[in-house]
C-alpha cells in the first residue's frame, strides 16, 4: 500500500484498491478451483450419466457438483 501512496493516492483510495485487488484474487482462485474439480470429478459423472441416462446417475452428478461447490465457495457466497 504504501507503494501506491508514493504514487500520490490517498490512505483511502489505496486502501479501496487493494481491497478490490485481493476480492479479485479470491474470485479468481475459487473459480480456478472449481474448475479443475469440474474437469477431475463432476464431468467423468456427466458422461456416465448422459450414457448410462440413469436418474441415480443424474444424481450422484448434481450430487458432486454441489459438493464442489461447497467445497470451493465463492467469495460472495460466504
Amino acid at each position: 500500500m504504501s507503494t501506491l501512496q508514493g504514487l500520490g493516492f490517498n490512505d483511502e483510495t489505496a486502501r479501496a484498491l487493494v481491497d478490490k485487488a485481493t476480492a479479485a484474487a479470491a474470485l479468481a482462485t475459487a473459480i480456478a478451483a472449481r474448475r479443475a474439480a469440474y474437469v477431475s470429478e463432476a464431468d467423468p459423472m456427466y458422461l456416465e450419466w448422459q450414457y448410462d441416462g440413469t436418474v441415480e446417475k443424474e444424481k450422484e452428478w448434481r450430487a458432486k457438483v454441489a459438493e464442489i461447490k461447497a467445497r470451493f465457495p465463492l467469495p460472495e457466497d460466504k
